[in-house]
């Protein structure tokens, strides 16, 4: 069996003014797709102190009891964004439920008034705002990389993301229990 190393491709050379430095990255990524769908995002615009904060304020809500996390449960439906409980959510395709609960954070839940924030974790909502704008400020510029590599003007792919409702999960994993 052969082993493929997962290239490490530096963010910050998307971004050069040198082209031939961002045409470099943009092939690695694309190669890096085509060959093993996987590659290393080092030097990414994303805080360390973001992802810090973002991580404990998710901790101080997964940690909530029960009764409180289950108030933001998705009765509106998940495209608002809120808690989804262990087990309640499946993978396409699948009848056997995810082992997982998280909080969906996503473009409506950002600017729909009935969007569910929870209250008992006061830091919570600012916090994985900037954590989902700095995630889809590098998603455009990834998206891009790869609309330059197949061929396309650079917005074509992130334009159709933008028409979509990406979204940033913050999952949290409990020791497995019988479902």
């Amino acid at each position: 069996m052969t082993s493929s190393a997962i290239p490490v491709i530096h963010y910050p050379d998307f971004l050069s003014p040198e082209a031939a430095v961002r045409h470099r990255a943009i092939d690695t990524v694309g190669q890096a797709l085509e060959d093993t769908g996987f590659f290393i995002l080092s030097q990414s615009q994303i805080s360390p102190e973001v992802l810090r904060r973002a991580h404990q304020t998710a901790t101080d809500f997964f940690t909530l009891p029960e009764a409180i996390k289950c108030q933001y449960a998705g009765a509106r439906g998940q495209e608002q964004g809120g808690f989804s409980r262990f087990g309640t959510e499946q993978a396409k395709g699948y009848n056997r439920p995810d082992l997982k609960e998280f909080w969906h954070v996503n473009a409506l839940s950002l600017t729909e008034e009935s969007a569910p924030w929870p209250q008992e974790v006061p830091f919570f909502r600012p916090i994985m705002t900037r954590l989902y704008q700095q995630l889809m400020g590098c998603a455009e510029v990834l998206l891009e990389a790869c609309a330059v590599y197949l061929g396309q003007p650079a917005p074509w792919l992130a334009e159709m993301a933008r028409g979509a409702i990406p979204c940033c999960v913050w999952p949290t994993i409990r020791p497995f229990r019988p479902v």
